[in-house]
């Protein structure tokens, strides 16, 4: 199933420790937070996609060697195949001395939730040019897609949660976990909810002990502009330590 999670109705917190819900993935860091921004650093990005391109082309090399295996053809197939093999082994050294060097040097990554000036900034992983979404124009998407274990007798579940500019197809992969049962679409909702709540600067911090520190001083800068009307329409209250609980609003559709 699609799901695609409305931006401008309803909010509801997640009444969790937020520092870690805000994560992408567990062996990220922040390295900041406050009541202006939440700075995330993707501390092992390159190093992931570096035992991920060497794992894939290992299974790879198996799969093709038990295939030829089955045909007792696999001296025959490396002969004829030598020339290939060896611009195989020079694209595959460059390709790993590049990812090896992105892991060991890895370039600054951020995923920035900039909640004064209204945008998160988000990483490219091989561009230095990042992709800023406007608070205004943010949307959420979830998929979930579950196998019952009938096959291989493991259940397995995956749910990925993107964030996308509304007029953009391109969605940004925030968070994925593939974990059976321990992260449910329910819980990629809550996260929207507790995005959407802090990057809107006209309301109150939300109500994480976290926060607490910063709460006085985020009050003041927001009696000092005057206590300006919520950037989007929602039924949180804007008296500070009112707060709603509000259910979840969904649009389901056909995957396609």
């Amino acid at each position: 199933m699609f799901h695609f999670y409305q931006y401008g109705k309803i909010i509801r917190h997640t009444h969790v420790n937020f520092i870690e819900e805000i994560k992408p993935d567990v062996k990220d860091e922040i390295i900041e937070f406050s009541d202006e921004k939440i700075i995330i650093r993707r501390k092992k990005w390159y190093l992931n996609t570096f035992f991920e391109f060497n794992l894939k082309t290992l299974i790879c090399i198996v799969a093709l060697v038990i295939f030829f295996s089955l045909f007792n053809k696999v001296e025959e197939a490396f002969n004829k195949l030598d020339v290939f093999l060896y611009y195989f082994l020079v694209l595959y050294s460059i390709i790993n001395m590049v990812l090896l060097g992105f892991a060991l040097y890895p370039p600054k990554k951020e995923i920035v939730f900039d909640r004064l000036n209204s945008v998160i900034i988000l990483p490219k992983r091989f561009s230095k040019k990042n992709k800023i979404i406007k608070l205004r124009l943010m949307e959420a998407y979830y998929t979930y897609s579950i196998s019952d274990g009938i096959e291989d007798e493991i259940p397995s579940a995956t749910t990925k949660f993107y964030l996308k500019n509304k007029y953009d197809e391109n969605k940004y992969l925030y968070k994925k976990t593939t974990e059976y049962n321990t992260t449910s679409p329910e819980s990629f909702c809550y996260l929207w909810y507790f995005i959407i709540w802090y990057m809107d600067k006209n309301r109150a911090l939300p109500q994480d002990k976290e926060f607490d520190k910063f709460r006085e001083k985020d009050y003041q800068r927001r009696k000092k502009e005057g206590f300006l009307e919520p950037l989007i329409d929602s039924e949180i209250k804007t008296e500070d330590k009112i707060f709603a609980n509000l259910r979840c609003i969904t649009e389901i559709t056909a995957d396609s």
